[in-house]
């Protein structure tokens, strides 16, 4: 626990937001802390954090606020915890009102509930909050009773009743919030609004149907009703502060600037030192955790459905059999869970598949284990349980003996292990009564997705297609992430090829998006004014097209050259080019050679530099404003940054091309250059193209002179123009998505 320390105040130079003093141990806040079971450095972490977030949200002492923020967690990382943590700070520094919009289903309403009244100590008293679950139009006479209270007498804090309302994301519960809180006096009540999976179901899946109708000419502003709702609830609310916590936040990063939900600002979560995401999936232990499912073994439209179980299925229920019998060994079972996640498909009838599948395999398996063990089907059940065995070895060098894991009652682990379909189509119970039982199996589909916390998770088996391509959908599948870092040896995540790829993909996306959102945040700057560029490879797509009004583009950089097209852009910035490169030409020839030419106006002259050196001392240096332009050249030292950044030591080579003497190079119809290349003279000259001026691994970079000339005329329009050329491997190049680039000089 933080001691001597009464407040804290967030204070950035750059910042546009108000700073105001936020006091940190609060009687909320320091109960909760010493609740949790969590070392004192994350404490110390999570309520820095949290501080920086309530700092960005409205004073409590002004008489009006209209704050939209967004909170950047990673998957299965803690951010209830933070939100919860929040809800204290926002209690103890004056807030009065805090709603939590909570998940689109009962079960999700009713798991964020029992959690914030367990993290609260509501379930035991709560003398200082008056709480609200889905509230009914009696409940505003309670309500009207703690304002009226809160405004008659002066309490501190920490003896005055704050309201605590959880919300189902629902269009009827919020339309029903809504009205209640018209009929209350709001007028200098703070309030706290937080969105719990921000990115689902909140923004306006009707935007880029807005956006087609105006293209074509017709007026359009329609509402999803999730959407609606949420606009109504926060119009009624003087003083609000409306926050979206998310680990997926593309939809509000691509949405309008100009959307009424757009954020203002934003804050990152970090993740404990015992969380496992992506980098620990995907990367560091890829080859021990993640699991092929052949394309064979994957029901589909052609293969259809099989009789038998596919192997990958066996092999994951063997794993997870001995991770329980290595849980029970180390009492595990009386203090936690283990379980396995079977993700077919959002289609129920396959959800059946599988059920009837592990239901019928772990029956045979039992009955098989209680045989004498000369049984010929005993000995070759064990000898796969032994080869599952040594895989797990791998990864778990101090597992128990096999003989030791077999041995212990593995009959009645398996018989004692709950399997639950876990979907609401059939009526089936989506909760799980995690204390009835140690080991879990469920299969299900979109019920298991975001939000849903899959106790002591160790495999999962999800032989599904990454469907649309939507990132962020596809990323709320992975309940694998989390706080695995002691039992992470026992993990497995079994996948087919294309989702492998994906979630690699996703991770290099992910760390991007954080990477660019961090250094933007430390600027101070409004998140509005934040540059909607991230890596994000093909088939990949950030969010579902439906939230979007603008439009987005895609840019392929790699084993391809990149030159500005329009060097000649702006006078100012030519003069600014050609006193860069002059001060640079004549401090870096190693080695002159002429290849390519024999005349003196042609000589090509080469370097090889240190890519760092050349990025510092030239590159962001040159300015260029044409807006591709601009936009490309920027994404491009973007990159390079990146790439010398992880090898500090990587070179790349400096051609300078007929420098001396300008060479003339058309422009098109739309005033840019048409070829920047040259060719070769003739099929038998030994000049070669421009082209080929590079090394194929090694970052190429040209520097070229230009006399420029309309396409049907002789008179040259711009005299002696530096441009760059620059050519990237494919190590080194990424694919990126943003908003589509605009010339607002033509549009």
């Amino acid at each position: 626990m933080i001691k001597n320390t009464e407040t804290i105040e967030i204070i950035n130079d750059n910042s546009e937001f108000e700073n105001w003093e936020i006091k940190i141990d609060g009687y909320e806040t320091k109960k909760l802390l010493d609740k949790l079971n969590i070392d004192s450095e994350s404490k110390v972490r999570l309520l820095s954090e949290t501080s920086k977030i309530l700092s960005k949200c409205g004073n409590p002492n002004k008489n009006e606020n209209k704050e939209t923020g967004l909170v950047f967690g990673y998957i299965q990382s803690g951010k209830t915890l933070s939100f919860t943590t929040l809800i204290t700070l926002a209690k103890d520094n004056g807030y009065k009102l805090i709603i939590v919009i909570a998940g689109i289903a009962t079960n999700l309403v009713n798991q964020s509930h029992t959690r914030l009244e367990k993290d609260l100590s509501l379930d035991e008293y709560s003398r200082f909050w008056t709480k609200f679950k889905n509230p009914k139009n009696k409940d505003d006479k309670e309500i009207k009773k703690v304002i009226h209270e809160w405004k008659s007498f002066i309490l501190k804090p920490e003896v005055s009743k704050t309201i605590l309302i959880t919300v189902m994301k629902n269009g009827t519960h919020l339309k029903n919030l809504t009205n209640i809180l018209k009929r209350i006096e709001l007028e200098n009540v703070p309030t706290l609004i937080i969105d719990d999976e921000g990115d689902q179901a909140t923004p306006n899946t009707k935007a880029s149907k807005n956006a087609k109708n105006l293209k074509d000419g017709i007026q359009s502003n329609e509402e999803s009703t999730i959407y609606q709702r949420i606009d109504e609830l926060k119009s009624v609310i003087p003083h609000h502060t409306f926050i979206q916590y998310t680990a997926t936040p593309q939809a509000q990063l691509f949405i309008s600037i100009f959307d009424k939900l757009s954020p203002n600002f934003i804050e990152l979560l970090t993740p404990g030192e015992k969380y496992t995401g992506g980098k620990v999936f995907f990367k560091t232990k890829k080859e021990q955790l993640i699991k092929p499912i052949p394309n064979n073994e994957i029901i589909s439209d052609e293969l259809g459905s099989f009789e038998e179980p596919p192997e990958t299925l066996l092999e994951a229920l063997r794993i997870f059999f001995l991770g329980v019998s290595a849980g029970n060994l180390k009492n595990e079972h009386l203090k936690s869970n283990r379980s396995m996640m079977i993700h077919p498909s959002q289609l129920v009838e396959k959800h059946g598949y599988y059920y009837n599948w592990v239901v019928s395999i772990t029956n045979r398996w039992f009955n098989i284990f209680r045989l004498e063990n000369s049984n010929i089907d005993k000995i070759q059940l064990i000898n796969q349980f032994q080869k599952s065995y040594q895989d797990l070895k791998v990864t778990v060098p101090d597992i128990p003996e096999f003989e030791v894991l077999i041995n212990n009652d593995i009959d009645l682990l398996i018989h004692r292990t709950q399997i639950k379909e876990i979907n609401s189509l059939r009526g089936n119970n989506t909760e799980v009564d995690w204390k009835s039982d140690y080991s879990f199996i469920l299969v299900g589909g979109n019920a298991l997705n975001r939000g849903y916390t899959v106790e002591g998770l160790t495999v999962s088996y999800m032989p599904r297609s990454i469907g649309t391509g939507n990132a962020d959908t596809m990323q709320q599948r992975a309940r694998f992430f989390g706080y695995k870092y002691d039992y992470i040896g026992y993990c497995r995540v079994y996948l087919d090829f294309e989702s492998i790829t994906s979630y690699e993909d996703y991770v290099e996306h992910e760390e991007d998006m954080r990477r660019r959102l961090f250094e933007h945040r430390n600027s101070g700057k409004s998140l509005k004014e934040w540059y909607r560029e991230v890596f994000l490879a093909s088939p990949l797509r950030p969010t579902r097209p439906n939230v979007l009004s603008d439009k987005l583009e895609r840019e392929k950089f790699g084993d391809q050259w990149f030159w500005i097209k329009y060097p000649h852009y702006e006078s100012s910035m030519v003069s600014h080019n050609k006193e860069v490169i002059e001060r640079y030409k004549d401090t870096i020839f190693s080695e002159v050679i002429n290849t390519f030419s024999q005349r003196k106006s042609q000589i090509k002259r080469k370097s090889k530099e240190k890519l760092k050196d050349v990025y510092n001392r030239l590159l962001t240096k040159l300015r260029f404003g044409y807006p591709e332009d601009l936009t490309d050249y920027n994404s491009l030292l973007y990159m390079l940054k990146l790439y010398f950044t992880n090898n500090p030591n990587a070179d790349c080579l400096i051609y300078f091309i007929s420098y001396d003497k300008p060479r003339i190079r058309s422009l098109n119809s739309e005033n840019q250059i048409a070829q920047l290349f040259q060719g070769a003279k003739s099929t038998k000259s030994e000049e070669g193209k421009d082209r080929d001026l590079k090394e194929s691994d090694l970052v190429s970079i040209q520097i070229h002179n230009l006399d420029l000339k309309s396409k049907k005329s002789k008179n040259i329009k711009y005299s002696s123009v530096p441009s760059i050329a620059i050519w990237l491997p494919n190590s080194v190049g990424k694919e990126v998505i943003r908003f589509e680039i605009k010339d607002e000089n033509n549009d």
